[in-house]
C-alpha cells in the first residue's frame, strides 16, 4: 500500500473524539518549534528529531497528559511518518523480543504497533500466562476487537431472517464498523468500548458529570456516521470492567441530550422526559451487555433461603449452595449476551421494531404518554425480575 500524500487528511479517534489531520499540518505546526530531547522513539522532520508526542501536542494543541506515546505513534504512522526506535538496549525491549521476534514498523501489523508502548511500560522480567492475557486485553481494548466480535456474534445468534452484515469504507479512509441490511433497510453501527481511563476525573466539576464518557462517544459516533445516508445510525457501547450505573438508561438519555444543565439541576431530567428536542444526530444508542444471569439467580436463591431460615447463611452453607449451583442456571459464571436499546426521541430513521427482541433484551424510548421509559422487556428478564421480587417478598 502506497504512503498517503502529505496533504491527505486522515480521520482518527483519540479518547472518544474524532480528529482530522494531514502530514502537512504536523510539519507546519512544528516548523518553528525546537524539538525536545528524544528517548525511545523519534520522528525525523528535515534534519531534526522530534519525540512523537511533541508533534501531536503541537498539531492538535492538546496537553501531554491527554494521550500516550502509543497514541502519537499510531496517528503519525497513519499520516505516513516513520517512527524510529532508539537502538539503546533496555530490559523491557529484551523481554518484548522474547514474544515478538522484531519490533513492528508503521507498515507492519497495526495492532502490535499500538500495543508496543504498553508492553514497554509493563513487560515483566519473564514471560507468563497472566502477562500474556493482560497483553491481549490491552490490545483488544485499543482496537475494540472484543466488542466488535461480541456484537457480530449477537447479530448472527439473534436468528433474524435475511440479515446481511458488511463493513463499508467511508471518506478519509474510515470504515463503519457494521452496515446491516434487514428487510431492505440499512442500519449503520459504530462500536465503542469504554475502559477505566474514561472515568478519570480532570476536575471537581466532572464529579457531577457521570455522563461525560458516553456523551463523548456519542459526539464521535455522530461524526463517524454523518456520511452514511438513508440509514438508521446507531452507536453500540460496551464495557468489560466498568460498573453500573454507567449504562443506566437515565445516564444514556442525559448523554444523548448533551445538556450541561442536567448535571447542575437534577430536575432537568423531568423536562428531558417531556421533550422531544433531543440534540443527538443518532437514531439510537445500543448497550451491549454480558449479563450475569447466573449470579442474579443465585443471589435470589440465597435471599429466599435466608428468608425461610430467618437468619443469614453461614459460610459453609453458602459455599455448599455455590457448589450445588454449578452447571445450572444459577451458576455464578453463567452470562447472557444481550442488548439494551435507547431510541432517540427525534430519530429520523428509527430502528425496525422486529430487531433486538431477544429473551434478555430491553428497549427504551418515548412512550405514548410522552415519558421516557421501558417499552419492551424480554421474557427471561421478566422471569429474573419476578424471581427477585419473590425472594424479597418472602
Amino acid at each position: 500500500m502506497s504512503a498517503p500524500a502529505s496533504n491527505s487528511v486522515r480521520a482518527f479517534k483519540l479518547r472518544g473524539k474524532t480528529y482530522r489531520l494531514s502530514k502537512t499540518d504536523v510539519e507546519r505546526a512544528v516548523a518553528k518549534v525546537e524539538p525536545r530531547p528524544t528517548e525511545k522513539y523519534a520522528v525525523m522532520i528535515g534534519s531534526r528529531a522530534y519525540p512523537p508526542k511533541q508533534l501531536i501536542e503541537a498539531a492538535l494543541h492538546l496537553p501531554p497528559m491527554a494521550f500516550t506515546t502509543m497514541d502519537a505513534q499510531r496517528i503519525l504512522g497513519r499520516l505516513g511518518f516513520e517512527v524510529l526506535a532508539s537502538e539503546r538496549p533496555s530490559s523491557t525491549r529484551t523481554a518484548l523480543q522474547r514474544w515478538q521476534p522484531s519490533v513492528p514498523t508503521p507498515q507492519s501489523d497495526q495492532k502490535n504497533q499500538e500495543m508496543r508502548e504498553m508492553v514497554d511500560l509493563l513487560a515483566p522480567p519473564e514471560q507468563d500466562d497472566r502477562w500474556m492475557r493482560l497483553r491481549s486485553w490491552f490490545r483488544d481494548a485499543v482496537s475494540e476487537t472484543r466488542a466488535k466480535d461480541l456484537f457480530e456474534a449477537y447479530l448472527f445468534a439473534s436468528g433474524l431472517e435475511g440479515l446481511k452484515v458488511q463493513r463499508e469504507p467511508q471518506e478519509f479512509g474510515g470504515i463503519v464498523d457494521f452496515i446491516i441490511s434487514l428487510h431492505e433497510k440499512r442500519i449503520a453501527f459504530e462500536v465503542n468500548e469504554l475502559v477505566p481511563v474514561d472515568l478519570d476525573i480532570g476536575s471537581e466539576v466532572e464529579l457531577h458529570d457521570p455522563s461525560r464518557p458516553i456523551r463523548e462517544r456519542i459526539g464521535a459516533a455522530e461524526l463517524e456516521l454523518q456520511t452514511v445516508k438513508e440509514s438508521c445510525r446507531c452507536l453500540v457501547l460496551y464495557s468489560r470492567c466498568l460498573p453500573w450505573p454507567l449504562f443506566d438508561w437515565r445516564f444514556i438519555y442525559w448523554s444523548m441530550q448533551g445538556s450541561g444543565e442536567i448535571t447542575r439541576n437534577p430536575l432537568a431530567l423531568a423536562r428531558l422526559e417531556n421533550s422531544s428536542q433531543q440534540s443527538t444526530g443518532l437514531d439510537a444508542v445500543v448497550v451491549l451487555d454480558q449479563m450475569r444471569s447466573g449470579y442474579i439467580r443465585f443471589q435470589a436463591q440465597i435471599a429466599a433461603q435466608e428468608s425461610k431460615l430467618k437468619r443469614s447463611m453461614t459460610t459453609s452453607e453458602y459455599m455448599s449452595e455455590l457448589q450445588r449451583a454449578r452447571g445450572t442456571e444459577r451458576d455464578i459464571f453463567l452470562s447472557r449476551l444481550r442488548v439494551i436499546v435507547h431510541e432517540s426521541a427525534n430519530a429520523q430513521n428509527p430502528l425496525p421494531k422486529d430487531i433486538f427482541r431477544g429473551p434478555y433484551d430491553e428497549w427504551y424510548g418515548v412512550k405514548d404518554d410522552g415519558q421516557i421509559g421501558r417499552m419492551f422487556v424480554g421474557e427471561e428478564i421478566q422471569s429474573l425480575e419476578t424471581e427477585n421480587r419473590g425472594s424479597t417478598a418472602s
